[in-house]
């Protein structure tokens, strides 16, 4: 636990006060942690030179990590982040 957060709960009348601080703090945290996590998502971009199953693992990865939180997008958006991170790959030519 920070110091900034027992500073706030110190001042807290009852236990339950202090359970309700400790609450809106990791709630508002996490929050933050999935904006960052889709935001990751929406940025993400493989080129040319990337591993593109790594790419597509990582991105599979975030979007059960936003499910497990509780934030899970729907299939649409989740393919179209899919498909605009991977526009810069040029899929392998079969040689004659």
């Amino acid at each position: 636990m920070s110091d900034s957060l027992l500073i706030r709960i110190q001042h807290a009348g009852t236990v339950a006060d202090m359970w309700k601080t400790i609450i809106a703090e990791f709630d508002h945290k996490g929050r933050m942690v999935q904006v960052d996590l889709h935001c990751h998502m929406m940025e993400k971009c493989a080129t040319e030179m990337d591993d593109i199953h790594a790419h597509l693992d990582e991105m599979a990865l975030s979007h059960e990590c936003l499910s497990g939180m509780g934030a899970a997008m729907h299939d649409e958006d989740y393919a179209s982040m899919i498909l605009m991170s991977s526009l810069t790959v040029t899929p392998p030519t079969s040689k004659p």
